[in-house]
């Protein structure tokens, strides 16, 4: 970006200092605009960084740090943006704007004290938009920008925020409430209402039926807030067994009926995206699966009834299905692999405490699996390192 405008250092900063922290540029721009040539901007100089003289991000991530406060006008701008939405303009730039802010700030995280004001502003945006959430668009934004500070570890640094999440907007069920109505209408990628086929069946195509995409977002962002909590694992499991039973009652518009936790529903929700249902997997798993010597409680063996659901009712007991799931895109690939290395250990684990029945079907699909990568290994035809998968896989 330098280059290409040619000019120094100092007068990049200079331009920066006037796009972040000036208020005379309110009287030039809307707000929603200013978000989205902001956040195009940002997205250029972090997208080029081939000039070893300079370094944009850290100028960007140096006005951040020091020039803004309770009255800078960026701040004022996101409050100002949910005034000018109408049915020409959404809020969805300034999530994505905002998002790429909290992501420059961080890129050298400094102590606590420094981003007060920074907790305080975020908070009450947030507040303000999850109060206001008009659209689909914008209500999936929230929900990816959400899951971004929450997955990133900024706890320690926003913990305003976080604790608004965990305990306010989720504990007592502002989100569920106010996302309702987009999880009951199917839509299309491009935000359009999809119309059911007339030879789909009720109990089929829930892509159909509900917004997956967005309830899939919803119940990530869920597990991924309940992963840092400090909660004792069966009041953990608790809340989730009935947040997901009154997630699918408000969606499905029938009675709360909490007798059991809802595994069928929870995997055909997730059944057609490998990467995010593997995602949940790993959640689900590392929420509640332990090595320790336990009772046997349905906490502890809630990633096992999913799992064997999954590969009895979903793909039919056929390892080719992980195999490809293995050998497909780095992104599926890798939450495919990371999650079966952290599952095998804990079955091992729990097939010498507990009855080998249980697993039967699991261990059978597992030992199918072993030979299929065995095989390909032997011919050079893996395209990594299968050993400690496969060590994983033998000692089941």
């Amino acid at each position: 970006m330098r280059k290409l405008l040619s000019i120094t250092n100092e007068e990049f900063e200079k331009i920066w200092i006037e796009l972040l922290c000036q208020t005379n540029i309110s009287s030039l721009l809307n707000p929603i605009v200013y978000h989205e040539i902001l956040f195009k901007l940002l997205n250029t100089v972090f997208d080029n960084d081939d000039d070893e003289e300079f370094d944009g991000k850290e100028i960007i991530h140096k006005i951040l740090i020091t020039k803004l406060n309770n009255q800078s006008y960026l701040w004022k701008s996101f409050h100002h943006s949910i005034e000018l939405v109408d049915e020409n303009q959404c809020l969805c730039y300034s999530v994505k704007c905002l998002m790429k802010i909290i992501e420059t700030i961080f890129i050298h995280p400094k102590q606590n004290d420094d981003y007060q004001i920074l907790d305080q502003q975020l908070e009450s945006i947030l507040e303000l938009y999850y109060h206001n959430v008009d659209r689909r668009c914008f209500a999936y934004e929230l929900l990816k920008f959400s899951s971004f500070i929450v997955t990133n570890n900024y706890n320690q640094h926003i913990p305003r925020v976080i604790d608004r999440l965990k305990n306010h907007w989720i504990h007592s069920n502002l989100l569920l409430i106010s996302y309702r109505k987009f999880f009951s209408q199917a839509h299309d990628f491009a935000g359009n209402i999809l119309i059911l086929p007339p030879s789909s069946s009720s109990s089929l195509d829930l892509e159909f039926h509900y917004d997956c995409p967005l309830i899939r977002c919803y119940i990530l962002l869920v597990l991924k807030i309940l992963s840092i909590q400090d909660s004792d694992k069966q009041e953990c499991y608790r809340f989730l067994f009935n947040h997901l039973n009154l997630l699918k009652s408000r969606i499905e518009n029938i009675d709360l009926q909490n007798e059991n936790f809802p595994i069928k529903w929870l995997i055909e929700i997730f059944i057609t995206e490998d990467s995010e249902l593997f995602e949940m997997f790993n959640h689900i798993l590392l929420l509640y699966s332990t090595t320790k010597i336990n009772d046997h409680n349905e906490s502890e063996f809630l990633i096992h009834k999913l799992f064997e659901h999954f590969i009895t009712k979903s793909i039919y007991n056929d390892s080719s299905v992980i195999l490809d799931m293995l050998l497909t895109d780095q992104e599926t690939a890798s939450i495919v692999l990371q999650f079966l290395i952290a599952y095998l250990r804990i079955l091992s684990f729990h097939r010498k405490q507990f009855p080998l029945q249980l697993f039967s079907s699991i261990v059978q699909m597992f030992k199918e699996l072993e030979q299929k990568i065995q095989k390909l290994y032997e011919k050079n035809l893996f395209p990594y390192n299968p050993k400690p998968l496969l060590r994983l896989l033998n000692n089941i």
